[in-house]
């Protein structure tokens, strides 16, 4: 099957993990700051995120933020959600 962003396609089942990852996505974080969140390597993060393109037929992270928000994985945000979601994410060095 050919990768492609068809919002029509179910993906098979995501863990808790890939919706967690997801989500993240959805709202913007970096490979750096989703790791940290998670508290994994970046290279175990950059696992998730290549399964997660897989399951959902999609090539990039943007693709991949417009599957969660059509899919009911992410909601769209709100000026306050944003703000409060970023400050729980320590991206501090």
């Amino acid at each position: 099957m050919s990768r492609h962003a068809d919002y029509t396609i179910k993906p098979e089942h995501l863990t808790g993990r890939e919706c967690e990852v997801i989500r993240l996505v959805a709202i913007g974080l970096t490979t750096e700051q989703m790791a940290k969140h998670l508290s994994v390597s970046e290279k175990t993060l950059k696992t998730y995120l290549g399964n997660l393109f897989e399951k959902c037929y999609v090539s990039n992270r943007v693709q991949l933020a417009r599957y969660a928000f059509a899919h009911g994985y992410a909601a769209m945000p709100t000026p306050d959600t944003v703000v409060m979601q970023v400050t729980k994410v320590d991206v501090r060095p």
